[in-house]
């Protein structure tokens, strides 16, 4: 009837919308669920304001690369040709992070800059290269003259010493092969201690019960998991430098793009891993890659400066992820 469309008066003499209109109301309302979730994660993204500005980036990126993984799982399951595509490459976490690797090697030498100050010195201090040296590699790649400091000291080395001491200061070595060797056993001492503390604990605070009643049990296994993952970091090491030293030997000029295709054959490291972690390892190291990437971009100008743009990024991407 027309009376149940027309508001009716509440006990207090306010106006009150019958259940037919009520009804009209929700049917028609302009947000959905999921559009609701989309926007409230927007708005509760901009608290990221309160964070330091260096840390803005970092949570942006790794909240963007979870949320590129979460959306790519749930592809698989709505698109068939995902599933059948992309979804069914058994290796796609080893081309992630090959890709990603060849750019933050690349950054590692050329342009340490667009890489966390604290990121970089870990990879100076797991590989056999130190900072003045890298400084140099630097300067010789862009055409530009060695730092003066470096040059005296290289100066002074070659004059009195073994070229091989100066070239592979680390180790010492006379070939690229011993030298190569070296390294790799160099990184693999430096990293198990890291990686044990990596793996352990999780192992005892996840399983206390079975941490107790078979300590051995879960020794071995954190222990086993720990040579697995020291062995690709050492692995990772090794096959760098080789592809460097193989580069040095051959008499072709220096170029920059020697470190990025070092960086994807090493990449290929990442085998020696346990499956259970590639992908891990891969959405841990791509942020990074990114982040040097936009930041290379930026310095040449192919990008433009955007004020607080890694603000809005993680506003986006907290509305797309609340949104799944």
């Amino acid at each position: 009837s027309k009376s149940s469309s027309l508001p009716t008066l509440s006990e207090t003499g306010e106006a009150k919308p019958t259940t037919s209109v009520a009804n009209i109301f929700r049917r028609e309302k302009p947000f959905t669920p999921e559009t609701a979730a989309v926007y409230a994660g927007g708005v509760a993204g901009l608290s990221i304001f309160f964070l330091k500005p260096k840390l803005r980036r970092t949570v942006s990126l790794y909240l963007a690369a979870k949320l590129a993984q979460a959306g790519f799982e749930s592809a698989k399951k709505d698109y068939k040709w995902v599933r059948d595509g992309p979804g069914s490459w058994e290796h796609g976490n080893l081309l992630l992070f090959t890709l990603s690797s060849a750019q933050v090697m690349y950054a590692y030498v050329m342009r340490p800059d667009t890489l966390d100050v604290g990121f970089w010195n870990f990879i100076v201090r797991s590989g056999p290269i130190d900072k003045p040296t890298l400084a140099h590699m630097r300067q010789a790649a862009s055409r530009l003259p060695a730092p003066v400091s470096t040059a005296a000291a290289a100066a002074v080395a070659s004059a009195c010493c073994d070229d091989h001491a100066m070239l592979h200061g680390s180790t010492g070595a006379a070939l690229c092969t011993s030298h190569v060797l070296k390294s790799a056993a160099d990184t693999f001492q430096k990293c198990f201690p890291f990686y044990f503390s990596i793996h352990y604990v999780p192992y005892v605070v996840l399983n206390v019960t079975k941490a107790i009643t078979n300590p051995l049990t879960t020794l071995f296994r954190a222990t086993k998991a720990t040579v697995r993952s020291t062995t690709f970091i050492s692995t990772y090491v090794a096959v760098y430098m080789g592809v460097v030293c193989a580069h040095r030997n051959s008499g072709l000029p220096n170029h920059r793009s020697l470190y990025y295709i070092a960086g994807i054959i090493a990449g290929g490291a990442l085998l020696v891993e346990n499956k259970s972690r590639r992908t891990d390892l891969a959405l841990w190291l791509m942020p990074r890659a990114v982040d040097s990437l936009v930041l290379v971009m930026l310095h040449k100008g192919l990008l433009p400066r955007v004020p607080n743009f890694d603000s809005y990024v993680f506003a986006l991407v907290m509305g797309a992820t609340m949104s799944l």
